[in-house]
């Protein structure tokens, strides 16, 4: 699987797939100022039911699942907030058999876009690379755009990277 990434600060939303079988990731977080709530009001995304996606925000996180909005384009896979638990591992397998399930090929992760603050969940990010690059996942992923505010998460990445080498 392809991971790419795109860093742009002066442009959260510049970042795009191009491609048939297109999701978009974004953790179940649109109380304040966070990625998902400038994300959700992103141009691009203005014909998704939006009420719906952030009445939905409750129930995913107290359930912790993945909630798969296959119906609307691109498709959405809203994951619930981690907490800063050990729950990093669980989540990512659910989010891959999400993208699984409905054949996404290309996934756009924008759970860390427009972070222009230090990123603190360095174990986190840590873990969602460990999984993206298993040598043993078996996913429809054929590539994976994560958007970065934080250069710090690109750093993770390399040390991820060298560490399975």
């Amino acid at each position: 699987m392809k991971i790419t990434f795109k860093t742009n600060e002066s442009d959260w939303f510049l970042s795009q797939v191009d491609g048939d079988n297109y999701s978009v990731s974004m953790t179940a977080n649109f109380r304040g100022f966070t990625p998902s709530n400038a994300n959700i009001d992103d141009m691009r995304y203005r014909k998704w039911p939006k009420k719906e996606i952030l009445n939905m925000e409750d129930s995913c996180n107290e359930l912790q699942e993945v909630m798969i909005f296959d119906y609307i384009s691109p498709s959405l896979l809203l994951v619930p907030k981690t907490r800063g638990k050990s729950d990093t591992k669980f989540l990512m397998k659910s989010l891959i058999e999400a993208a699984n399930y409905i054949g996404a090929e290309h996934l756009h992760f924008r759970h860390y876009d427009g972070l222009l603050r230090e990123l603190t969940a360095t174990a986190e990010v840590t873990e969602i690379f460990r999984c993206f690059l298993n040598p043993e996942l078996e996913t429809s992923l054929k590539e994976v755009l994560i958007d970065v505010g934080d250069k710090k998460i690109i750093e993770i990445y390399n040390k991820v990277l060298s560490s399975n080498s």
